[in-house]
């Protein structure tokens, strides 16, 4: 069973990656911790690394900054979470089909957040490329309930995060554990600060 979701929340405009991470535990003790926001150039982040293209660079830098904060946390049963957020811009500076593919080898969920529906080409990219690891594309104002229950459902119903997705809008994803509204609202809550946070900062 999935003791821990580490998940990287982030926005992308042309050669800037802002990013933070949270990781939601089944502990009750200390079911949510987060970090700072790391803003970083993409073209520093492939200059690290002389041979590999943008696309791939800033793969490697997600998971890495995943890897370390589940390390740091000691956790052995997780998954791993990525919330791309959609800010109006469309020009990510990263490739996103090659991006999905490079998530789903490494068991990365995607998620992909818009604050605006696209016109249709970019929406059905979105939704094409986070369906691609087992996520899914929402528009923001419909992602923070849907991903509160999502990351609920993988920590107290026995869920992959993968079934999550597939099954959250089934009654088969009802939950019926204590105050499972109460931490769902915390959950949302603080992946809305982090986004805040994100955008603003």
């Amino acid at each position: 069973m999935t003791t821990a979701i580490t998940c990287a929340l982030f926005t992308l405009n042309q050669d800037c990656i802002k990013l933070s991470c949270i990781q939601f535990r089944s502990d009750r003790h200390a079911p949510i911790q987060g970090t700072s926001v790391i803003k970083q150039s993409l073209n520093k982040i492939q200059a690290s690394e002389e041979y590999q293209t943008v696309t791939i660079a800033f793969c490697n830098f997600v998971e890495q900054q995943l890897y370390n904060f589940r390390k740091n946390n000691n956790e052995n049963f997780h998954e791993s979470l990525a919330v791309m957020i959609i800010d109006g811009v469309h020009d990510l500076g990263v490739d996103l089909p090659t991006v999905s593919d490079e998530f789903f080898r490494r068991d990365i969920t995607l998620v992909i957040a818009a604050f605006q529906t696209p016109i249709f080409d970019f929406w059905n990219l979105y939704r094409v490329s986070a369906r691609n690891t087992g996520g899914e594309y929402y528009l923001i104002s419909n992602m923070f309930d849907i991903l509160a229950h999502i990351i609920l459902l993988t920590l107290s119903g026995g869920y992959t995060l993968h079934q999550a997705f597939t099954h959250t809008h089934t009654e088969n994803s009802l939950l019926d554990i204590n105050n499972a509204t109460n931490i769902e609202g915390n959950i949302k809550q603080v992946i809305l600060s982090t986004i805040q946070f994100l955008i603003t900062g």
